[in-house]
């Protein structure tokens, strides 16, 4: 069965057989060199040797040099290796029409020359990759606990208003059919009016939400113990369809909510938002995949948002469910020393000084000369 909770707990990442039969791992490393040149290599661990389905923009044609290797647990790894002449032509690699089942990807390194020193700027977003667009996090976010929660927050009242989040979108996709039933239905009891008045009130039900942060309990359990279909198969998603005695379950706690009986002729409706829902649920960024992302520059690392840092490399690693909220943005920056440009300096300084030392001396023989003339 896929639901646990009407949450993020009913997408159960890389035990769900049905549609995610693995994790699939992706590794990432792009090497910017101080000429500018560059090196990118993408790495994923298919379970055979096929390229597999993922959400990462995978190459597209044949300039990228592809390898594999079996390893020890029967599996393999497909790396993807390609050199760039510099900058610009790295970060037009990403500059596509955008796929919907791809993730959206922009890359961009600057270099900036500062005499001394030379700066080389970093940045790779991944873009949000959810379907769950109907109603927006911030709705049921703060804007830091957004940013939190996209960056690896694992605490659990996080988790839960997370949770929350999703089973709105999953609800909003069932009410919108209802809603829509209802309209031309045309009933004088189930008005628009009469719909929106108790909209929370049916979520807040179906959930069993008591608070901000808190757990979500499974609509499942609810159904039975919210109606008469206890001890049924009254269940509102299963791995392939949704129970009859679930859609009557719904009914009869949506009928009591709204009291109007006319509920009941949009069965039809109801089932139609479920299975919305359950589209939603087997989606875009819930397959489990992870991401391994590193970056080396040249010279010292000055500043980066990475969690992991190794002398001048900069990595991140994520997971495709924390793309749901916001972009995934990568940062770092690093500088090198120019020599030369010490070099030169110190040569116009002697230079300059030199000048300085033969102006004194003509300056102190012309004093003398004028001395001894008088």
């Amino acid at each position: 069965m896929i639901a646990r909770r009407f949450g993020t707990s009913i997408v159960i990442p890389c035990l769900l057989a049905i549609w995610a039969p693995g994790c699939l791992e992706h590794e990432v490393k792009t090497t910017i060199n101080a000429d500018g040149t560059c090196e990118r290599t993408i790495t994923l661990n298919p379970e055979s040797k096929q390229i597999p389905k993922t959400s990462f923009p995978l190459p597209g044609d044949g300039s990228w040099d592809t390898s594999w290797t079996k390893t020890g647990d029967a599996k393999y790894l497909v790396s993807f290796t390609k050199k760039f002449k510099d900058f610009e032509e790295l970060s037009r690699e990403y500059l596509y029409p955008a796929d919907s089942l791809k993730i959206r990807l922009d890359l961009r390194v600057g270099k900036s020359f500062r005499w001394f020193y030379t700066y080389y700027d970093y940045v790779e977003t991944y873009g949000r990759f959810t379907d769950y667009t109907l109603i927006d996090p911030i709705t049921v976010l703060t804007e830091d606990e957004i940013h939190r929660l996209t960056y690896g927050d694992t605490s659990q009242a996080l988790k839960n208003k997370h949770e929350e989040w999703v089973a709105r979108n999953l609800y909003e996709a069932i009410y919108r059919r209802f809603g829509l039933g209802a309209e031309a239905m045309q009933d004088t009891f189930l008005t628009p009016a009469t719909m929106a008045a108790h909209k929370e009130e049916l979520f807040r039900l179906i959930v069993g939400w008591t608070g901000s942060g808190l757990k979500l309990q499974d609509p499942n359990h609810i159904l039975k113990e919210q109606s008469t279909y206890r001890g049924t198969e009254a269940t509102m998603l299963t791995d392939s369809s949704i129970t009859d005695e679930g859609v009557n379950a719904f009914c009869e706690i949506a009928a009591r909510t709204f009291k109007c009986e006319g509920v009941w002729k949009l069965k039809d409706q109801i089932r139609a938002g479920w299975q919305d829902a359950l589209k939603m649920l087997k989606g875009k960024g819930t397959t489990g995949e992870s991401f391994a992302n590193t970056v080396v520059l040249p010279g010292i690392l000055l500043e980066t948002n990475a969690p992991d840092v190794k002398g001048s490399a900069a990595s991140w690693k994520f997971s495709v469910d924390q793309l749901q909220l916001r972009d995934f943005a990568m940062r770092a920056r690093s500088r090198v020393v120019n020599e030369w440009a010490i070099a030169v300096t110190g040569v116009i300084v002697l230079v300059l000084l030199g000048l300085l030392v033969l102006s004194l001396i003509r300056h102190a023989k012309r004093a003398a000369l004028t001395h001894h003339s008088e």
